[in-house]
């Protein structure tokens, strides 16, 4: 729970910056906030990571998490074929978050 806290706590900005942007009818800011953060913390915090330690990774937690990982990527792409992600469809997704946690 307390990862979990933490992550919410470190996204606030990007959230903040995704809410405002949508609401200001500026969608295309939102998404690339969101798939920006998500490059830059995999691919960048994750190698600087690496290059300062060693990072030990269980297989069964890569067994868990890859499939949900690719699982929610298609759900969002289906999701927005249509042009939008609808309140039921967000509302979807924290569900998603909420129960993988």
């Amino acid at each position: 729970i307390g990862v979990t806290i933490v992550a919410f706590g470190t996204s606030m900005p990007e959230l903040l910056v995704s809410v405002t942007a949508a609401a200001r009818g500026a969608s295309d800011i939102a998404i690339g906030n969101v798939v920006g953060s998500n490059i830059v913390n995999i691919g960048l915090i994750l190698a600087l990571t690496g290059l300062v330690l060693v990072i030990p990774i269980h297989i069964d937690l890569i067994k868990r998490e890859i499939p949900m990982v690719i699982g929610a990527s298609i759900l969002v792409w289906l999701m927005a074929l249509d042009g939008e992600i609808s309140t039921m469809e967000g509302g979807l997704l924290v569900l998603g978050l909420i129960l993988f946690n």
